[in-house]
């Protein structure tokens, strides 16, 4: 059992990787991984190592935090922004997404209405595992973006519990009356609200009064989702998922002290789960099930993956906001993930263990709609924002940390080539010559926001910290390197540890030189006293880098902008800034260039 465990994990962490390298989905790594070492290879076989007791209760248990991490994620402020289409979605869209996949199981595949119901229930669901990581790489429009995150992750719980009702209440005991069904659901509704309430209740008691050490506060949290979604399971079943969905969202939405470290544990807890969760259960499928499907199946599976969710998207948003466009978008886009393999995997057995042979084919079934999703819709996710114009335009922008008058200088430089800034502080008074200027501006402690992740970044990939402080700079450039990457926060250096002459750029400190002075604090206030601003000058073909250079030796440029819009920060590039590239340099008043105007481009 041991070996087994160890091989899971090492395996999971490799596909993870090589998910992140090859720009791969990580979904799809895991399913490949666990087919290979399990049905096709041999080399593990969980049902015999572990049991399958214990494959469900691990699996149900990685769901529930990882629907609870998810859940984390959404921001009230957020669906009030979306609310009226997205009510639309999670109601009116869920039923006939639900009737149309049930309706085509049955027509199609010619199943009995309670096989087809629990694949409409089970495949009403999308991932939020595999459409987050998606949206960051498509860089998609954020109205749309925010409508699958919150779709993906809401319909997780729905999906499950309309499964488990539909099992109950048919395939088991043929309990076909409404009141039945209505019973269940209204259970399981409450059951999950009194258990999401009272846990976040105690949790925000036990650490806002000191009652839980800090040593012991993330045990007591994570201890606290798994009791909630066992006993909450135990009372009513099927109620465990909505359990704690609820209570991510209640606590993500708190002013918890520790949220940022129950974000990044949670992170950590939930990479790991989704592994060991994807490649248990798709180690545990027998290769000999997948000889049964036949065309009729692979007809369902291609109505499910391509036509079926775009039809109830549209009937659905009817008299809202939404475009035709985004429509389409929010339609096609619909992965499924890790909550429809597990409660597949756990419903499929429940099955066969019951007699019911059809319930054989239920699992490879399910397992194909992921896939063909996961591959298809993120293949196609990218081409089709660019195609539809849903693309965020904004999303190259930079943040601004510091007040000094130079920073509004460049600032406004950049928001006048259209770039997007925001300049932050938390005096008011101090931002009150920006917001004069039209400059985004916001006022408060980043920091706090940025740990509660109540900071919406999606319009800016860079960060420079400017301040008089330099320690709160490296400390900004630290906690936001975990959100834009290390190689895209920088800070002014205020000592004057000269390395050598040349440009270089230290990532371990995130402090950019570049050229003959260093572009750091002290240099900025003694020559912007001395009349010198930020210019921006476009190189064309009279008048290419190497002349731009010879007119501008005493200037020290920081920037260049390419035309394909993304930056490179300091003076050295990897490739030899080119007609059409944009640099912003911080030059002296009166330049040599000043007299080539015409040439250059320059509009300082």
């Amino acid at each position: 059992m041991l070996f087994t465990i160890g091989l899971i994990i090492s395996l999971g962490l490799v596909s993870q990787w090589i998910g992140w390298k090859f720009k791969i989905p990580v979904i799809i790594c895991l399913l490949l991984t666990g087919f290979f070492v399990g049905p096709v290879l041999g080399v593990i076989d969980p049902l015999k190592v572990f049991g399958q007791d214990m494959i469900f209760a691990i699996v149900e248990l990685s769901v529930a935090l990882i629907l609870f991490d998810g859940a984390m994620q959404l921001r009230f402020k957020e669906f009030k922004e979306v609310s009226k289409g997205l009510n639309r979605i999670l109601s009116i869209g869920v039923i006939i997404h639900f009737i149309l996949i049930t309706g085509t199981a049955k027509f199609v595949m010619d199943v009995s209405w309670g096989f087809a119901a629990l694949l409409g229930g089970i495949l009403i669901v999308t991932g939020p595992t595999v459409i987050i990581p998606a949206l960051r790489e498509a860089n998609m429009n954020k109205n749309v973006s925010r409508y699958l995150k919150w779709e993906g992750i809401l319909t997780d719980p729905v999906g499950a519990i309309v499964a488990v009702v539909v099992y109950d209440a048919i395939v088991l005991s043929e309990k076909t009356a409404a009141f039945d069904v209505f019973l269940a659901l209204t259970s399981i509704l409450v059951i999950s609200l009194l258990f999401s309430f009272g846990a976040k209740f105690l949790l925000e008691k036990a650490i806002k009064h000191k009652f839980v050490p800090e040593f012991l506060q993330i045990p007591f949290v994570t201890t606290m989702v798994a009791a909630s979604f066992v006993f909450s399971n135990e009372i009513q079943h099927g109620s465990g998922l909505l359990t704690v969905t609820i209570l991510g969202l209640l606590v993500g939405n708190s002013k918890l002290d520790i949220l940022f470290d129950i974000r990044t544990f949670k992170e950590n807890i939930t990479t790991m789960a989704i592994s060991f969760v994807f490649i248990i259960i798709t180690a545990s499928i027998p290769l000999s099930v997948f000889k049964m499907i036949e065309l009729k199946h692979m007809v369902f599976i291609f109505m499910v993956t391509f036509v079926l969710r775009v039809a109830a998207i549209y009937l659905s948003t009817m008299n809202t906001n939404l475009k035709k466009r985004e429509k389409f978008l929010i339609g096609f886009f619909g992965p499924r993930g890790i909550v429809a393999a597990s409660v597949a995997a756990v419903l499929s057995a429940e099955m066969v263990n019951s007699g019911i042979v059809v319930g054989e084919i239920f699992l490879p079934i399910v397992f194909l709609v992921i896939i063909s999703t996961v591959i298809c819709h993120s293949i196609l996710l990218k081409p089709i924002c660019k195609v539809l114009n849903l693309e965020s335009k904004n999303s190259n922008g930079i943040i601004f940390i510091g007040t000094m008058p130079w920073v509004a200088d460049l600032a406004l430089k950049l928001k006048n080539m259209g770039i997007p800034v925001l300049v932050t502080s938390a005096s008011w008074y101090k931002l009150a010559p920006f917001r004069k200027l039209g400059i985004n501006c916001y006022y408060g402690k980043i920091l706090d926001r940025l740990e509660t992740e109540d900071f919406d970044l999606s319009d800016y990939s860079f960060l420079m910290a400017m301040s008089e402080n330099d320690s709160f700079n490296i400390l900004a450039c630290e906690r936001f390197s975990k959100y834009l990457g290390v190689h895209n926060v920088y800070h002014l250096k205020q000592s004057r540890n000269f390395v050598h002459d040349q440009y270089q750029i230290d990532k371990n400190s995130y402090c950019v030189l570049v050229n003959s002075l260093e572009l750091r604090y002290e240099n900025l206030m003694k020559y912007y006293e001395y009349g010198w601003n930020f210019k921006d000058t476009k190189l064309t073909e009279n008048y290419d880098f190497q002349e731009y250079l010879n007119d501008n030796d005493k200037s020290i440029i920081c920037m260049c902008l390419r035309q394909n819009g993304s930056f490179e920060f300091g003076s050295q590039f990897d490739e030899q800034p080119q007609p059409g590239d944009i640099l912003i340099s911080f030059s002296p008043k009166f330049s040599t260039s000043e007299n080539k105007v015409s040439l250059v481009g320059d509009s300082a």
